[in-house]
C-alpha cells in the first residue's frame, strides 16, 4: 500500500514519479503538445487551469497544493509530507479551483479531513466549509466548482453520492455574514452513486 498507516505516503518505497506527469494534448489529433513534471510529484490528483492559464494541482502523497505559471512553481500550500487539519496543512487534498478573477483559492481537503478550505490569492487562510452538526458528514469531497453568479461553492461528495452547495457569500458585505458557509442545497438522486467530479457551464 502507498499509505501504510492510511495517512502518510511511503515515499521511500515508492519514490518520486520519474516520468513527465503533466501533458498538454491536442483534443482533435490526440498528439502531445507539451509535457513536463518528471521527478516532481509523488501522487498528483486534482488539476485545474485558471483564467490566466496558470495550472493548479494537488498531490495527495505530499499533502500539498501547487500553482504553476509557464511550468514554474509560484505558490505552494501545505507542508511537504506532513498531514494535518489546521489552517496551513492538508491531508491528501483531492482538488483545487480558483475564482474567475484569481482572488480566491478553494481546496477540497478530501480523503482525511472532509472539508473545503478557502484561501486568498497569496495563500492566506480565509475559512473552511464542512457539513454542520446533525447533517451527514462528507465522505471524500472529491471535486469542487465555483458558481460565482450564485455565490455558491459546490462539492462532489464522492462516497455519499451527492452534491453539496454552500453559500460563499460576499466577504465585504457584513449583512451577509450569517449566510456565509451555510448549506444552500444538497442534490441527491438514485442514479448518483459514486460522484467523482462535477462541472458547471
Amino acid at each position: 500500500r502507498s499509505f501504510p498507516d492510511g495517512v502518510n505516503f511511503d515515499k521511500n518505497k515508492f519514490g518520486v514519479i520519474p516520468e513527465n506527469t503533466i501533458l498538454t494534448i491536442n483534443t482533435r489529433t490526440g498528439q502531445i503538445i507539451d509535457q513536463w513534471g518528471n521527478n516532481t510529484f509523488y501522487m498528483p490528483h486534482g488539476l485545474s487551469v485558471d483564467a490566466e492559464e496558470n495550472l493548479w494541482l494537488t498531490d495527495v502523497g505530499m499533502h500539498q497544493v501547487f500553482k504553476y505559471s509557464k511550468g514554474e512553481r509560484v505558490l505552494t500550500l501545505g507542508e511537504s509530507f506532513v498531514a494535518g487539519s489546521d489552517e496551513s496543512h492538508f491531508c491528501k487534498p483531492t482538488d483545487v479551483v480558483t475564482s474567475n478573477d484569481g482572488s480566491n483559492i478553494y481546496v477540497a481537503d478530501g480523503y482525511c479531513n472532509a472539508r473545503i478550505v478557502k484561501f486568498d490569492s497569496k495563500g492566506k487562510f480565509l475559512k473552511e466549509y464542512s457539513m454542520p452538526e446533525g447533517e451527514k458528514r462528507f465522505n471524500i469531497p472529491h471535486s469542487i466548482i465555483i458558481i460565482e453568479t450564485l455565490d455558491l461553492v459546490c462539492v462532489a461528495d464522492r462516497e455519499n453520492g451527492r452534491i453539496v452547495c454552500f453559500d460563499d457569500g460576499n466577504d465585504d458585505d457584513e449583512t451577509n455574514e450569517y449566510d456565509q458557509g451555510q448549506v444552500k442545497a444538497i442534490i441527491e438522486h438514485p442514479l448518483m452513486r459514486t460522484v467523482y467530479a462535477i462541472h458547471y457551464d
